[in-house]
């Protein structure tokens, strides 16, 4: 009789132990002895347990996700600077006009390759959309620019060239030698001479 005392005990906290881990409230009780004092400690235990693990996975994808929002941050601010703008969202739409015509005038190799040197979060801002077998329109000087007006929302107070430069001149500044150098050379050469010399 002890024997099966103990098998349904044990079943029994199996059970709490699966239920209290999904509860985020630790309930407060006089701490009773015997076995069912056991089974009290037992399922403590599994609680504690349940949140040190939820901890545990947390804080890493946290401190990624901090990082990612800083990386991004960190260029866009480049920007705002470059262009001597005080409006973070204005740099922000700026730098995904530009980066996106970029991208689309380039190969698929050489878009990818570009899209490994951006901060996680930007690299994911600036696939999106993306279609590798298509190529966009932004073939020419003056499409890239458009795509670029486009991308601000056609804000008057924005001048397209003057927002290619900023980009590509902080992509200069920011990029290895040997990406800058194959970066420069695959765009149409009518947007070589938006590249710093």
């Amino acid at each position: 009789m002890k024997a099966a005392s103990l098998s349904t005990a044990r079943s029994r906290l199996s059970r709490r132990c699966s239920r209290l881990s999904d509860r985020s409230v630790r309930r407060s009780a006089a701490k009773p002895t015997g076995l069912v004092g056991e089974i009290a400690a037992a399922e403590a235990f599994c609680l504690e347990s349940s949140f040190q693990q939820r901890d545990a996975v947390s804080m890493p994808e946290i401190e990624e996700l901090s990082i990612a929002v800083k990386g991004t941050e960190d260029w866009i601010d480049d920007l705002q600077r470059r262009l001597g703008w005080h409006d973070r969202e204005r740099a922000y739409h700026a730098l995904l006009a530009t980066l996106h015509p970029l991208r689309d005038s380039l190969t698929r190799d050489e878009a990818i390759y570009l899209g490994e040197q951006l901060p996680s979060l930007l690299r994911g801002l600036y696939y999106e959309g993306w279609h590798p077998g298509a190529r966009g329109a932004a073939r020419s000087r003056a499409a890239f620019l458009e795509r670029i007006s486009n991308g601000v929302h056609r804000d008057p107070g924005i001048d397209a060239e003057e927002v290619a430069r900023a980009v590509f001149a902080m992509l200069a500044a920011r990029l290895p030698e040997a990406e800058l150098e194959g970066a420069k050379a695959a765009p149409p050469k009518s947007l070589h001479n938006l590249w710093p010399s």
